[in-house]
């Protein structure tokens, strides 16, 4: 696949990356169309506070596709199925959270900053 990839003090490469396979509990999805937006260009500048000196990511964290392979564990999605990516995802329990701001979550799970591809489970 062709991708956007970042290395912290490095540069900011597009070309061929090998396509991920879906673990047990995620999805992979075939990208349909990403954007790069503000968050991305300033770590492709200037870096990121949290990646570590070497760190590679994958940018373009906000997208839409089609789900490409379903893992084990995964109920409820289809091979084929489109759906839209929402990048960050608070933790829903806090006081920002109840109160409808999860943008304002302090431990807001953020997809392609600073890891790359999907979130993290909880």
């Amino acid at each position: 696949m062709i991708a956007a990839r970042y290395t912290q003090g490095g540069e900011l490469v597009i070309g061929e990356t090998p396509v991920p396979r879906a673990d047990a509990g995620k999805l992979l999805l075939k990208v349909e169309a990403a954007s790069i937006c503000g968050t991305d260009v300033k770590i492709a500048r200037h870096g990121h506070r949290k990646l570590a000196d070497g760190q590679t990511i994958t940018l373009g964290h906000e997208f839409v596709g089609r789900i490409a392979e379903v893992g084990a564990k995964v109920k409820g999605w289809r091979l084929g199925q489109r759906v839209g990516v929402a990048p960050n995802l608070g933790c829903g329990r806090c006081d920002m959270c109840a109160r409808g701001m999860a943008n304002m979550c302090r431990i807001i799970r953020r997809s392609g900053s600073p890891s790359t591809g999907p979130m993290p489970s909880t």
